[in-house]
């Protein structure tokens, strides 16, 4: 990432996992991903065990 003279790089490990339900034309899908945070909590001047980076995502999908 470079943006005002601010130049830093994010790397490190990444464990994900979902669960799903489907029934016949409906698909219902939950996925949550947690990273290191490491590398964010130099940025944010914090110390490494208060920050922790991780996503979500609900699909949900109906087929016609």
């Amino acid at each position: 990432m470079e943006a005002d003279g601010l130049d830093e790089n994010f790397s490190g490990a990444q464990i994900s996992g979902g669960i799903g339900y489907n029934r016949q034309k409906v698909s219902l899908d939950f996925t949550l991903a947690i990273r290191t945070a490491g590398d964010y909590a130099d940025m944010l001047n914090e110390d490494e065990d208060d920050v922790v980076a991780a996503s979500g995502s609900l699909n949900i999908a109906y087929c016609f």
